[in-house]
């Protein structure tokens, strides 16, 4: 098969990017698969709880650039990969693994999917996804009650000793590079939002 495409889709915790590329998924039907940089936590099995719970998992040095390279690498050059699963109670990486296969399009979605030069220089089409802080908080608070078995304080003190300060100070810098902005406050329909941006992928001869 041929290479595949790379769309990434960054922008701040919450903006949207999950929803956003399943979306492209949808699209794209079978010719498209996603990667989700959270599954690109670096293991913290040789730390104590507590040190666990202090760490910054908002920090770019949280993220291990270093194998997701090595997978889309891999992904790009048309061979399958076992990707890695991430659990977020424990913040460890889990036994059982991901099976990446390739496909025509990689979709690679997390907060820094474009922060990292070497995977940036991967890359065939990056989108920023903006909203409005408090859209972003009030749907993190959302996912990671129901999803990641945290409560309404633990994510609301997470916010603002790192969420916050990390996406004024990494996160957000993505937007200059980005080829296209998406803007998600909830006041479009996303299947309007993708289409949008399929048609602006196209006009970019992607």
């Amino acid at each position: 098969m041929q290479h595949s495409k790379l769309i990434a889709l960054s922008g701040g915790s919450g903006s949207g990017k999950t929803v956003i590329a399943m979306l492209l998924k949808k699209h794209f039907g079978e010719e498209a698969t996603i990667i989700s940089q959270d599954s690109y936590y670096k293991d913290l099995s040789h730390l104590s709880d507590s040190e666990r719970a202090r760490t910054n998992f908002d920090h770019p040095d949280s993220i291990d650039f270093e194998l997701l390279l090595n997978n889309i690498q891999i992904l790009k050059s048309g061979l399958s990969v076992e990707g890695p699963e991430y659990c977020f109670k424990t913040h460890t990486r889990k036994c059982t693994k991901i099976n990446l296969t390739p496909k025509s399009i990689v979709i690679l979605e997390g907060i820094y999917s474009f922060f990292d030069k070497e995977i940036k220089n991967l890359l065939d089409f990056t989108v920023y996804v903006e909203a409005d802080s408090d859209i972003r908080l009030i749907r993190r608070i959302r996912r990671d009650v129901v999803e990641r078995g945290r409560d309404v304080d633990s994510v609301i003190s997470q916010y603002e000793s790192n969420v916050r300060n990390m996406h004024l100070e990494y996160i957000s810098q993505q937007r200059q590079s980005a080829d296209f902005i998406i803007e998600n406050n909830g006041n479009m329909e996303l299947e309007g939002l993708v289409n949008t941006l399929v048609n602006e992928i196209k006009i970019n001869n992607y």
